[in-house]
């Protein structure tokens, strides 16, 4: 195991209080310098659950202070709304107000936001307050809302078929709408079913670039983990995945590597090859590392904008998407070669 990983925990812990607003728990930067959206009252929700889930990761909420832990999960709970036309989502209205038009609202934001902070407050053992409404209620609206996803795109398409489940699951779970998930659950796996590529096991129309072809299987997978359910054609994925480099930025890295990770746990498929995989992401992800400890989204500098909102200048400093995309994946890495629990690292929600 390399050396810099065994510190890597201290050294991300030493920026986040770089990034962190001291006296507001939960209010966290983009990154430290050159940062374009600032956290506030109603503003910050994306940053402050990448941040919650990657002191999860690497075992470091014990350092909050007392009681910041719970302060920080009240101020992801003020982000959710309770009733009206989007009872149940998570609204950040800064970053609404940039991606929001007067003729429509945008749901696929809201659904990503959303999303992410219930994996956030799961991982930490909390909940949301209200179960997630204005989702498809009937076999023939969830027939229709995953016909009509643009699966010649599917990164986008797998991102929204993955939170219906997704949401299905935490309102079934959370607050008991156990007979909705049991009715719309089948009809939802029947469709993804007819969609999954037996040659490559993804999920696609069309001819869609391999690295959208690899992004989005990593997306529609994240909905079958999170129900615990094992999918079709993990060998086949895991060929196609040892294929591709996806070294871009954070994103690709991690997609990739989640494909391998998941894919891995259902086969033995040429497992020495993706122990090989594994290893030599390590160097490839240190392309990210920064001087100030943690990694930028992109190998430039930190990422330019989070759901198509500017986020930084993208100077050459960390960033809390990078590191929190980079962090996960360096968990299923340790994961794969079996060194997380020598590093008492853990694998978010997600």
């Amino acid at each position: 195991m390399p050396k810099w990983l065994e510190n890597l925990a201290d050294e991300i812990w030493e920026w986040f209080l770089t990034v962190r607003v001291l006296g507001q728990p939960g209010w966290v930067r983009f990154c430290r310098e050159g940062a374009l959206f600032e956290p506030g009252d109603r503003a910050g929700l994306g940053m402050s659950c990448l941040a919650l889930k990657t002191l999860y990761m690497l075992n470091l909420l014990d350092r909050l202070s007392p009681g910041e832990l719970e302060d920080w999960i009240a101020y992801i709970h003020s982000f959710q709304t309770v009733s009206g036309r989007s009872a149940g989502y998570f609204e950040d209205q800064a970053l609404l107000r940039v991606v929001d038009r007067w003729w429509r609202r945008d749901w696929a934001t809201r659904r990503a936001e959303t999303r992410q902070a219930c994996a956030a407050l799961l991982s930490v053992d909390a909940r949301p307050k209200a179960p997630i409404r204005s989702i498809p209620r009937s076999p023939r609206d969830v027939r229709q809302f995953i016909r009509q996803l643009p699966w010649e795109t599917p990164w986008v398409a797998g991102s929204h078929a993955s939170h219906l489940m997704f949401f299905l699951h935490v309102n079934a779970t959370v607050f008991g709408e156990n007979s909705t998930e049991k009715i719309l659950l089948p009809v939802i796996l029947e469709k993804l079913e007819a969609l999954q590529d037996p040659e490559t096991g993804s999920w696609f129309t069309g001819n869609p670039s391999p690295e959208q072809m690899i992004n989005g299987a990593m997306k529609v997978i994240t909905g079958y983990s999170f129900l615990s359910l094992p999918f079709r054609h993990a060998d086949r994925l895991i060929d196609f995945a040892l294929t591709l480099a996806n070294d871009y930025d954070a994103c690709h890295h991690t997609d990739l590597i989640y494909v391998l990770h998941q894919c891995s746990r259902l086969s033995g498929h040429r497992l020495s090859e993706v122990h090989q995989v594994a290893e030599q992401r390590l160097a490839d992800i240190i392309r990210f590392r920064r001087r100030d400890g943690a990694f930028s989204f992109r190998p430039e500098g930190s990422g330019l904008v989070y759901y198509g909102v500017p986020m930084s200048r993208g100077l050459p400093v960390s960033d809390i998407h990078g590191t929190t995309l980079f962090v996960w994946a360096l968990v299923m890495i340790a994961d794969i070669l079996g060194w997380r629990a020598e590093l008492g690292w853990r694998l978010p929600v997600t």
